[in-house]
Order: C-alpha cells, then structure tokens, then sequence
C-alpha cells in the first residue's frame, strides 16, 4: 500500500470523488471497515457523516 495511513486513504478518496475521478479508480482505494477519521484534524469531530469514505465532514 503506497498510503499506509487509514485516515490519508479516506481524505483522498473523498477529495478524488470530489473532482469526479473514475468510480473504478475510488473503488480500489480501501478504506477500513473500523471508526470514522475527521477531514480535518484541527476542527471539530463533529459534522456530516460520509459513510462511503468514512470520514466527519468538518471543514
């Protein structure tokens, strides 16, 4: 894995979707099966919840 850390998977998978890359490029990006990671880490934890990446949209 190129990105070991959980958490940097999710944001660019979130932020690749965001920019409308190829379903079939986001559908190898894994993203765990545990816990949600904020989007970013000097906000709140709180915020929307994007089950698909796993992440508190906080920003």
């Amino acid at each position: 894995t190129q990105y070991p850390v959980q958490s940097i998977r999710r944001r660019i998978g979130y932020f690749l979707e965001q920019l409308d890359i190829s379903k079939n490029l986001l559908n190898k990006i894994d993203v765990g099966e545990k816990g949600y990671s904020p989007l970013y880490y000097s906000r709140s934890n709180k915020g929307k919840i994007n089950k698909r990446w796993r992440l508190i949209i906080n920003g």
